[in-house]
């Protein structure tokens, strides 16, 4: 997160050294539109039994909320719950967050590499969570040209575990423009 104490505190020495010693490293996790039931840590509460209700409402409190708010949601309900898997759902829902893509303009100069997370590729390799359209076209304006790692946390596509690379790459490729004939598309929003 751009927000947090410690990172803006990071970025701020980063921007004061000026050298190419010093760089961020942003995770496309920023980005997540929609908590999914492909997300790890959806399914890792499913399998330890986390209510269902609960989950459920995690995920419709992300898509009502602000980062903020949905933040001090979960540091409440850590308060009150004695379940382990509980707290450790909670946990990675309060890490969860949306922040505008145009914001690593701001960030451009700084970026040295790109964690390209991903969770459920589509049949049209879209992933499902992450706001993409929206992110790849603004690193390209921002005239980023390093790498992008495909950080998978996923399962197999048609018991293919390498389908799910295939889509990722099929999708970067799209928007970057690395296609002949692409048209970038327009910049969307949550």
């Amino acid at each position: 997160s751009w927000i947090l104490p410690s990172i803006e505190k990071t970025i701020e020495i980063i921007r004061q050294k000026n050298t190419p010693y010093l760089g961020i490293i942003p995770d496309m996790s920023m980005f997540v539109q929609h908590i999914r039931e492909s997300s790890y840590f959806v399914r890792a509460a499913r399998r330890n039994g986390v209510r269902p209700d609960l989950i459920e409402f995690m995920k419709e409190a992300y898509e009502n909320e602000s980062n903020d708010a949905y933040r001090a949601r979960c540091d409440e309900m850590l308060k009150s719950t004695t379940d382990p898997n509980e707290a450790a759902f909670i946990v990675q829902c309060r890490r969860t967050e949306y922040h505008d893509p145009r914001q690593l303009l701001e960030h451009m100069p700084y970026i040295v590499h790109i964690h390209g997370k991903f969770w459920e590729m589509d049949e049209n390799c879209e992933e499902t969570s992450i706001n993409y359209p929206a992110i790849l076209p603004i690193l390209a304006e921002g005239g980023y040209t390093g790498y992008i790692s495909s950080e998978y946390e996923g399962g197999e596509v048609a018991g293919d575990p390498f389908e799910p690379l295939r889509r990722y790459q099929t999708m970067l490729d799209r928007y970057l423009g690395t296609y002949p004939g692409f048209q970038m598309p327009a910049l969307g929003a949550k």
